[in-house]
């Protein structure tokens, strides 16, 4: 009977072994599914969110093109639309950086007072910082791209021009030089 135990040994063995493989190729499998449905749903959401810039983009693309700014400027009704639904869309797929980025960027567009409104660089550096927190928000979060690179594709004498020097200084060191607070800051310019 010892014999039988001790020969028995190596077909137990074989037959856990096989129990252990199974339920790891089950697990691996489950493991598979989970991953490819984490895939999925994180390309529904980038497909969202690409959906939820675009028109923004756009908009704003067209309100930096010399050809298309007055249409855009006459079309107050397009303007507002479109804002209204990025901030609905914005709010709930972008990141915490281009919600904030675009709602600094739109406060200083809101701004109806002359004196108050921010000079064109200020303007110019709030785009950019949106753009750039859309390439983060995109896909891209280790971007370090210039600003003056993102603007160079916009306008022309990019490096000639006096308005925009120091683009690429903060924000905070952009309104210094210009002496401008932002509204968001203490509610004094809106």
């Amino acid at each position: 009977m010892g014999g039988f135990v001790i020969a028995s040994i190596p077909a137990i063995a074989a037959v856990v072994a096989a129990l252990i493989a199974s339920f790891s190729a089950r697990a691996a499998r489950r493991h598979d599914t989970d991953a490819q449905r984490l895939r999925d749903l994180e390309q529904k959401v980038a497909d969202k969110k690409y959906d939820t810039y675009k028109p923004m983009i756009d908009l704003l693309a067209d309100m930096m093109d010399p050809r298309t700014v007055r249409q855009v400027a006459a079309d107050e009704d397009r303007f507002h639309r479109e804002v209204s639904k990025f901030s609905t869309w914005v709010s709930i797929y972008g990141s915490d950086e281009a919600v904030e980025k675009f709602h600094n960027l739109m406060q200083t567009l809101y701004i109806k007072e002359e004196e108050l409104k921010a000079p064109i660089a200020i303007t110019l550096k709030l785009y950019i910082e949106f753009v750039i927190a859309v390439r983060r928000d995109l896909g891209n979060p280790q971007t370090a791209i210039s600003p003056i690179v993102i603007l160079g594709m916009r306008i022309t004498d990019i490096h000639q021009s006096q308005g925009v020097g120091g683009l690429d200084a903060s924000l905070d060191v952009l309104c210094a030089r210009h002496g401008w607070t932002p509204p968001w800051v203490d509610g004094s310019n809106g």
